[in-house]
C-alpha cells in the first residue's frame, strides 16, 4: 500500500485522502463516486446509491439510463443492474416501432440520460421472473420506485402484468389520467384498487414510490411523489388488505413504461430515468427520501 504524507508528518493510506476544514476522511471512493459503476463528476449510478444506503436487500430490478453497465448507448436489451432480468426494448429483441429511444450520453449520468418514447414504447423482461408472481398473491410484500417524466395528464404504464384495464390476474402500477393507481387484479374482481387524490405534474420529471405489506393490512400501503405522500381519500397511508386475491399466474409477463401486453405504454414525449422493485421486503417513507435527495442532488432532475 502507498502512503503519503500529511502536513504534520504522518503517514496515510493512499485510499484515505483529508478534506480541507474538515476532521473527517473521505475514501477515494466517496470522493471520485467510484463502486457500483460511479461515473464522472463524481455522480453515482442508481445501483451505488441504494448500495451506499444499504437498500440492496430485496432489490429485483434495478434499471438506470444513466449507467453505461445498464444502457451502453445501443442494442436492444436494458440490463438489470439487480441481476434478476434483463428487459427487451420493446415486445421483443427485434427493431420495431414500439422501442424506446435512448438519449444523452452512455454513462453520463445526468437528467439528461433517458428512455424516451414516441408513442407506445415499453420495455418487456426477456423472461418472466418468479418473483413478479409473488406481487400479486396473498402476503405480498414489495415496493417500486421510478423517476418518470409525463407529457400531458395521459395514461402511463410505470410496470405491470394486468395487460388490461380490466382486473386480470396480476397487478399494474400506473398513471391514470395523470393519477398514480394502484390495482392488483384476480381475474374477476379487482383485490385491490388505490387511486391517488391528485394528479402528478405534467411536463415534468418526478419521484415516484409505492410500498404494499399486505399481511399488515391497515396502513400498510403508501405512495410517494418527490419526498411527499401522494395520499388517498386524503390519507398518507392505505389498507394494503388485498380482498381473495388470486393464487394463479400472473396474465402477462412484467414491463416497464407498460403494464403488460404493451397496455397504455409510454405516450409521445414521454420518458423514464430510473426503476428499481423489491420484493419479500419494502422500503420506508425515509428511505425513498434518501433515494430521491441522493439522485436529484446529483444529476439535477427537479
Amino acid at each position: 500500500m502507498k502512503y503519503h504524507r500529511r502536513p504534520s508528518g504522518l503517514l496515510t493510506p493512499e485510499k484515505e485522502l483529508i478534506q480541507p476544514g474538515l476532521c473527517s476522511l473521505l475514501t477515494v471512493n466517496q470522493l471520485v463516486g467510484f463502486g457500483a459503476g460511479g461515473g464522472a463528476g463524481g455522480n453515482r449510478t442508481l445501483l451505488q446509491i441504494l448500495t451506499d444506503l444499504s437498500l440492496t436487500s430485496n432489490l429485483k430490478l434495478c434499471f438506470d439510463a444513466g449507467d453505461s453497465a445498464s444502457y451502453g448507448g445501443s442494442g436492444q436489451t436494458w440490463t438489470d443492474r439487480g441481476g434478476t432480468q434483463d428487459f427487451w426494448f420493446g415486445a421483443d429483441g427485434g427493431s420495431s416501432t414500439d422501442d424506446p429511444s435512448f438519449n444523452g450520453s452512455p454513462g453520463g449520468l445526468s437528467s439528461s440520460e433517458y428512455m424516451g418514447s414516441n408513442g407506445g414504447d415499453f420495455f418487456r423482461a426477456k423472461a418472466q421472473p418468479a418473483f413478479i408472481q409473488n406481487v400479486h398473491k396473498n402476503n405480498a410484500r414489495w415496493a417500486g420506485f421510478a423517476v418518470v417524466y409525463q407529457t400531458g395528464n395521459n395514461a402511463l404504464g410505470i410496470t405491470g402484468t394486468t395487460g388490461t384495464g380490466s382486473p386480470a390476474v396480476g397487478f399494474d402500477w400506473v398513471l391514470n389520467s395523470g393519477v398514480q393507481t394502484l390495482t392488483v387484479g384476480t381475474g374477476g374482481a379487482a383485490a385491490l384498487y388505490k387511486p391517488c387524490d391528485s394528479v402528478v405534474g405534467a411536463n415534468v420529471w418526478n419521484f415516484l414510490a409505492v410500498d404494499v405489506d399486505e399481511a399488515t393490512g391497515a396502513g400498510g400501503g403508501f405512495f410517494r411523489k418527490n419526498k411527499a405522500y401522494d395520499q388517498v381519500s386524503s390519507s398518507d397511508t392505505w389498507d394494503a388488505t388485498y380482498s381473495s386475491p388470486s393464487a394463479s399466474s400472473a396474465a402477462q409477463t412484467v414491463e416497464i413504461g407498460a403494464r403488460g401486453n404493451g397496455d397504455i405504454a409510454m405516450a409521445n414525449g414521454s420518458q423514464k430515468a430510473c426503476f428499481a422493485f423489491w420484493q419479500g421486503g419494502g422500503i420506508t417513507e425515509a428511505e425513498f427520501d434518501a433515494i430521491y435527495d441522493a439522485l436529484n442532488g446529483e444529476r439535477g432532475f427537479i
